[in-house]
């Protein structure tokens, strides 16, 4: 075929052999690893096992991070936002990316500078638990703090509980390459007890 359009067409040919290079140059997802290597960090965020006493865990500095969670336990995220805004968070298990609900169903969580705990009820008020109820092993979360809601705000290929595929998670890379004032990663195992 390309044969062909080089031979009726040479300019269009040329524009494609262009095109089709600089696709090829990157494999799908690529952009969102590199991104999350490049700008994520693994200071100032940590899990945070609910309290056994009933009493919930404040602050970062009394604490140690969780490098591991027993399944079915109960913890949430700490945080240090660096601004107020908004939060977005996404999980990867076995190689697959899932948006996490920071809000009741919501992408979307808003937080104030300083220390905030996630997810939220949805009225903003206390803590809405994670656990994980199946999956044993390495799991990593990615937590962006954003300045404005905006910019997943009409990002329709995110559902809750399914996998995000590699050519969205690029394009999510290049939207929050451009809006996320901190990037927190955490990496961590959940055991069976």
């Amino acid at each position: 075929f390309y044969k062909w359009l080089k031979q009726r067409h040479p300019k269009l040919a040329e524009r494609v052999a262009s095109d089709l290079h600089a696709q090829s140059a990157s494999l799908p997802g690529e952009k969102w690893n590199n991104f999350l290597h490049a700008r994520g960090q693994s200071g100032g965020c940590a899990i945070i096992p609910r309290a056994k006493s009933g009493l919930e865990i404040v602050g970062l500095s009394r604490n140690h991070p969780a490098q591991q969670i027993n399944l079915r336990e109960e913890f949430y995220l700490a945080l240090n936002s660096p601004i107020q805004g908004w939060a977005s968070a996404f999980q990867c298990y076995a190689g697959a990316w899932y948006p996490l609900p920071l809000s009741g169903d919501a992408l979307l969580a808003p937080v104030k500078a300083g220390i905030v705990s996630l997810p939220q009820t949805p009225d903003g008020e206390g803590i809405d638990y994670l656990s994980e109820p199946q999956d044993i092993g390495a799991h990593e979360f990615a937590v962006f703090i954003l300045s404005g809601r905006e910019v997943l705000g009409d990002y329709s290929a995110l559902a809750l509980e399914r996998r995000i595929c590699a050519l969205d998670l690029d394009a999510l890379a290049a939207k929050l390459e451009k809006s996320a004032q901190r990037i927190f990663r955490l990496f961590f195992n959940v055991v069976a007890h």
